[in-house]
């Protein structure tokens, strides 16, 4: 089921006031009660159903947008749980291909290496996107994180074993590449929102973006040194870490196909109490 149709966007309504289609969320918002169960009717199976869902939307919008003190204090192990995400995102070496990829290309002596790196990594990253689509509602983001990450291991492994053979080389780090494009990139971005609880989610979603963007300044920094040291060994570590997150994802992260968002909220506000 698309997550979409049960607390964010939603299936179209009915346009008798000539409006684009709109959520139930939305809908409650604004007072139109009876439009929103409409919508609702269309998605969920029984009355019951229902009626719950728009309790909750009620409910959901009477609460205050989280401050800070919440945010790393009730919400803290939703926040927490994005933030190694976000470790894992950039220190599992999807910057090192994409930035680097033409330096690490020369380096094996490859000839015309910036053009095979920039349009090659390009390119993989752009088909592995479009091809992941269809699969984040269907297989879930838990699944698709576990497939990306797990799929980084092998081809990290093959591009420091097999790092004087040109082919082989290239070859590893566009695998490696369109099995971040698969999973770890798109779906990262589409979970950050869905995991947060609505009331922190603005603020959750600036946090979390202003980590990822320090977190990358200080890979740009640290990677040309680690290069320089062990050279293209380097992704042995991204080999680890990419198998560590899988193990991690499995255990930690919760999935969010087929929850709606007051459902989430809930989940987290129960975190709370224990």
């Amino acid at each position: 089921m698309d997550f979409r149709t049960r607390g964010g966007a939603s299936p179209d309504t009915d346009n008798r006031d000539g409006n684009e289609s709109q959520s139930p969320r939305w809908l409650i918002r604004d007072g139109k009660v009876e439009r929103a169960r409409k919508v609702l009717t269309k998605v969920r199976f029984t009355s019951t159903e229902v009626e719950s869902e728009i309790k909750d939307i009620q409910n959901s919008l009477k609460t205050k947008e989280a401050g800070l003190s919440e945010l790393f204090g009730t919400f803290r192990p939703a926040l927490t749980l994005l933030i190694i995400l976000t470790i894992f995102q950039v220190f599992t070496g999807i910057n090192a291909a994409v930035y680097y990829a033409p330096e690490i290309f020369h380096n094996l002596g490859m000839a015309n290496s910036s053009i095979v790196a920039d349009f090659g990594v390009g390119i993989a990253l752009v088909v592995s996107t479009f091809v992941s689509l269809p699969f984040i509602d269907k297989l879930g983001r838990k699944k698709l994180l576990e497939i990306s990450l797990g799929g980084q291991v092998l081809p990290a492994i093959a591009l420091c074993i097999w790092s004087d053979n040109v082919i082989i080389a290239v070859i590893s780090i566009f695998l490696y590449v369109f099995m971040f494009g698969f999973g770890l990139g798109p779906v990262f971005w589409s979970y950050v929102p869905e995991i947060l609880p609505l009331k922190a989610r603005a603020l959750g979603m600036g946090v979390i973006t202003f980590t990822q963007y320090l977190l990358n300044a200080i890979f740009s920094l640290i990677f040309p040194i680690c290069l320089s040291i062990v050279g293209i060994n380097i992704f042995y570590f991204f080999a680890f870490l990419s198998a560590f997150s899988v193990w991690y994802i499995h255990k930690y992260v919760l999935e969010t196909k087929g929850r709606s968002l007051e459902e989430i909220e809930a989940y987290w506000e129960s975190r709370k109490k224990e």
